[in-house]
């Protein structure tokens, strides 16, 4: 090193200026910061720094001082530390380097709060830091998927790694997802990331798949939190390797990676000033994805399943869908509708607003489900349909009824009603199939998919656990949440609820459908319009319950939450065996369900407890096909002694739901009665 001393600026990368002062060796000051020259572009040369290779800036040759100078440094940034904010980051918080990222895995992806409270309650534990770190651990367990006989030298050099990453409406994406590829691209190179900008969750994946479908990237990252409040957010991983997204094992590996690095670079953050709207980083290739790529591809799967109508490139021509993308990124699905001829008159909440101002991003939601009936009954319409923000689930209601004149009401499509419309399509193709759902679906639903020659398996709660079982079973072409999530083997798989809109959508403009019974008819008139498709045809058989309640016990604090199941289950195995008329489930893959007799045998409500996935609650779920029948069972439990049973060990509230009589007044969503859901 020279006896000057060296100062350099560098942009767009991790910088480490280690401080040294030889002869002697005896202190060593590594810090890791990041300085931004905002002098103009052609000023500054931006220089590539592998990660763990210091830029060494040194004192030497100093008369007489060259031991106390470092000293005297070393003492001035002690002082210091505890208070020091740089770029307005305040110092990490105190937590593990391990249990900062394993906080965020929820079960299949990554979660955190990313925007803190007006009044600070809660912390922010998902930040563009967090992101910066999580984006060089998925890039280096990409590359380690790629060559895993490689030797240890093998790195992006030798590999052509491009991760591309997308984003819902969140006001949180932009940063996250440019952090997240600036940790890439320090692992991989200016070449590796792509940005998709707005998009949704199985477009993102769609990105890894082989042109024209995709842009063949190595692996691809989504920014969302789902359904879930405007203050989180996330981030579900892709693998092209893979097939689909990564399992629980292999986000808990990316994990511990982001811990290691994290470690290894002292969580030294390049850009620690980040807005909310930050810019689009000059270095970044932009890609629009969802729109011109995916968009095009839902498009053309609805002209397919109408290929025998009369009109190809315009099969929708004459019916009109109100969409309800709950400001999320689903506001693209009007363009693949109105490319196919539909009239989209009456679509709201289409502009992406990470505030979610209107109804709750959910389409489970009884507020926005009650929104998207009145807008489809305001609208004539045809078919509403819900996306949640990354749309990867969905919600449908009916339409008008235009050759009943206009008067139907309509009505909500989505729990067991979503799955029998589904299945009831998939039974048609491909006769024999088993419909994997998860544990909380109907009797009536299992007797539906009987009833077409189908073998109907309750699963795990939890989409992913759904989808993973029905990819192992060689007869599974469909698997399904009561949530919205829905996963079709012709499509690889993947949870896509704008998928399954379109196969739906293209049932009601297909001459020959499971609508029809396969009959090559005319199903559009310009007098009746769509209504001799209508979806409620498909479902006219489906035993419906007439009520259905869940019932969240939590677990006392302090109290294990497995020990609290297991002594629930064994409460619950006894009251089954001593009441004549219910009788356990044969199999049962999660918590234990029971069958209740009802109306001499031709009805049968159950009851389920189970513990929940994330939370320290037990939850109880009871559905009844006759008025009154969840008060009965809850009676029975009761007077079975099951609360005094489990009193050491939940917070129970069984006879609070019994004296205030919630049953007999339960939320309008969770009512079902003649197919009415939330239309009353």
């Amino acid at each position: 090193m020279t006896e000057k001393t060296h100062f350099a600026c560098f942009t767009g990368k991790r910088n480490v200026f280690a401080i040294t002062s030889p002869p002697p060796r005896f202190l060593v000051v590594v810090l890791q910061m990041r300085f931004e020259c905002r002098c103009g572009v052609s000023t500054v040369k931006k220089y590539p720094i592998k990660p763990r290779m210091p830029l060494h800036v040194g004192f030497s040759s100093l008369p007489k001082c060259r031991t106390l100078l470092p000293l005297l440094f070393l003492f001035f940034v002690t002082c210091l530390t505890p208070t020091l904010r740089v770029s307005g980051f305040a110092a990490p918080s105190p937590v593990s380097h391990i249990d900062r990222f394993k906080r965020l895995q929820n079960q299949f992806d990554l979660r955190g709060t990313a925007l803190a409270s007006n009044d600070g309650s809660k912390e922010v534990t998902l930040s563009p830091r967090e992101a910066y770190f999580l984006g060089q651990a998925f890039a280096t367990w990409i590359i380690r998927e790629l060559s895993p006989q490689s030797s240890a030298s093998t790195s992006a050099e030798t590999l052509p790694i491009t991760i591309a990453a997308g984003r819902d409406s969140r006001l949180t994406g932009p940063a996250l997802s440019y952090s997240f590829l600036e940790g890439v691209e320090t692992v991989c190179g200016a070449a590796a990331p792509v940005d998709l900008g707005l998009c949704s969750t199985p477009a993102t994946f769609h990105a890894c798949l082989d042109p024209p479908l995709g842009l063949g990237v190595s692996a691809s990252v989504m920014v969302t939190a789902s359904h879930l409040p405007m203050d989180r957010n996330g981030f579900k991983m892709f693998s092209r390797q893979g097939k689909g997204g990564l399992t629980e094992a292999e986000v808990s590996d990316v994990v511990a990676l982001a811990a290691e690095i994290f470690q290894d670079q002292h969580g030294a953050y390049p850009n620690l000033d980040i807005p909310t709207t930050r810019p689009h980083p000059h270095w970044l290739k932009a890609h629009r994805f969802l729109q011109d790529v995916y968009g095009k591809h839902l498009s053309q799967l609805i002209r397919n399943c109408a290929a025998k109508g009369q009109n190809f490139e315009k099969p929708l021509e004459g019916m009109r869908v109100v969409l309800n993308p709950v400001n999320g990124a689903g506001g693209f699905f009007v363009h693949v509708l109105e490319a196919c001829g539909a009239d989209t008159r009456g679509s709201f909440n289409l502009a992406p607003d990470g505030h979610f101002p209107n109804e709750p991003p959910n389409p489970e939601d009884p507020a926005t489900m009650r929104a998207t009936v009145q807008a489809v009954a305001a609208a004539g319409a045809d078919l509403g349909v819900i996306l949640d923000p990354d749309c990867d689930r969905v919600g449908l209601v009916s339409g008008v009824g235009k050759a009943a004149g206009g008067d139907r009401a309509p009505i909500a499509l989505n729990r067991n009603r979503l799955i029998a419309m589904a299945a009831a399509v998939v039974l048609r193709d491909h006769p024999g199939s088993t419909i994997v759902t998860d544990s909380v679906t109907s009797e009536g639903l299992s007797r539906f998919i009987a009833k077409r020659g189908g073998k109907h398996l309750r699963y795990q709660k939890g989409y992913r656990n759904v989808i993973e079982k029905g990819e192992s079973l060689p007869d599974c072409w469909l698997a399904m949440e009561c949530s919205g999530h829905a996963a079709f083997r012709e499509n690889r798989f993947l949870d896509d609820g704008a998928f399954l809109a379109v196969k739906l959508i293209g049932e009601m403009a297909s001459p020959v459908s499971a609508l029809t019974g396969g009959k090559d008819i005319a199903v559009f008139t310009p007098s009746a319009g769509f209504e001799g498709a209508n979806l409620l045809a498909l479902i006219a058989d489906l035993d419906e319950p007439v009520e259905y309640v869940e019932i969240r016990l939590p677990v006392l604090r302090g109290r294990d939450r497995e020990v609290a199941i297991e002594q629930v289950l064994k409460a619950f195995e006894w009251v089954v065996s001593v009441t004549s008329w219910w009788k356990m489930e044969k199999y049962n893959y999660e918590g234990l369900r029971a069958k209740v007799q009802e109306g001499g045998g031709r009805k049968a409500g159950w009851l389920h407890f189970r513990a929940s996935l994330h939370d320290p609650v037990i939850s109880l779920t009871c559905e009844s096909e006759v008025e009154g029948g969840v008060a009965a069972m809850l009676g029975t439990l009761i007077d079975c002694g099951m609360p005094d049973a489990t009193s050491d060990t939940l917070v129970n509230d069984l006879p609070y739901w019994m004296s205030r009589k919630m049953v007999g007044r339960l939320d309008e969503f969770q009512r079902t009665c003649n197919h009415s859901c939330v239309d009353k």
